[in-house]
């Protein structure tokens, strides 16, 4: 099987190591460029050119060489894993279509909602899409160093469209499940992948923007001077899941989302992260998605909107 892996941050990485190792797979990275001539990173490891140093879980630190994913790889590609930001997803598939057939399968792996609206219909009427959700934890510590910090799983599940309804492929398993699972353990089928997505979404939407705008660890989120502040993101998240046709109360999302910051209390969320770097953030795809439903439906939407500018102003 031919795999192409989008993106070398650290969930890409996180697969391509996994894949490699593990697997029979051919698989190759699509960058935007190489990592460079090479470098030393702090344990001592020299980086080579197309390559990156992987420490997994239990601390074992490996050098991985990577094929770079050129015309002839997307050509011939049978999966494609999209581990790009929110913000990057849609434009580089759809900038990447014309190279891709009909045939080959695509697995989105990003925060927040948004992205599979914004993919061309020449992607969604003739591939496959599918979403994975993970919940390893994973960092770059460096443009050439990536650190598997938490042991998690996958769910993954189809994002039907009405030719998938037509086809009656809602349920069916991809042959490239097992070829995941083996790789890199768990991985779960979903058939209703969208509600998972909107639980994760709802998370997301309490825990990054607060644990970026205070630069605290997740744990501090649970603290009571953010109580009312949590409750109201909540409220607004149920209202804009229902227009979806998704059922989640604002009590469950509260529950949820200081549960999951209480258990990674420790780690700091993937916003906070980019904001400390000076990156882009994914807030327009997290809080800033509750905000367009807003708008698109009719309802307010200020809690989630007054984080989405305390968000963008840090990237300012």
């Amino acid at each position: 099987m031919n795999v192409v892996v989008l993106g070398n941050g650290a969930i890409g990485c996180l697969w391509a190591y996994h894949l490699k190792r593990f697997s029979t797979a051919n698989v190759s990275i699509k960058t935007r460029s190489a990592l460079g001539t090479g470098t030393v990173i702090p344990n001592g490891t020299y980086t080579r050119r197309n390559s990156f140093s992987f420490t997994c879980f239990y601390g074992q630190s490996i050098q991985i060489e990577y094929t770079l994913a050129d015309q002839h790889s997307l050509q011939n590609a049978d999966l494609i894993i999209s581990c790009l930001k929110s913000t990057e997803t849609a434009s580089a598939l759809n900038g990447l279509s014309h190279l891709l057939s009909n045939n080959v399968d695509i697995v989105l792996c990003h925060n927040g909602l948004g992205v599979y609206d914004a993919l061309n219909d020449k992607l969604k009427l003739n591939n496959q899409i599918y979403a994975m959700l993970t919940t390893h934890g994973c960092f770059r510590a460096s443009k050439h160093h990536v650190i598997h910090t938490g042991l998690g799983n996958c769910d993954v599940g189809l994002l039907t469209s009405p030719t998938d309804k037509e086809n009656n492929t809602e349920n069916q398993q991809p042959a490239w499940l097992e070829l995941l699972n083996r790789s890199l353990p768990s991985v779960y089928w979903s058939d209703d992948i969208k509600a998972k997505q909107w639980l994760k979404l709802a998370i997301n939407c309490v825990i990054n923007p607060i644990t970026a705008i205070h630069r605290i660890n997740n744990g501090k989120v649970t603290e009571n001077v953010f109580r009312q502040q949590i409750e109201a993101v909540a409220e607004e998240v149920s209202i804009a899941a229902s227009t979806q046709g998704i059922q989640l109360s604002p009590n469950d999302i509260v529950r949820a989302s200081l549960e999951v910051a209480k258990k990674t209390s420790k780690n700091t969320s993937s916003m906070l992260s980019d904001v400390l770097a000076n990156r882009e953030t994914e807030i327009a795809n997290i809080n800033g998605y509750i905000c367009e439903l807003a708008t698109q439906y009719g309802f307010s939407a200020k809690a989630n909107q007054s984080l989405v500018e305390q968000v963008k102003s840090l990237s300012a």
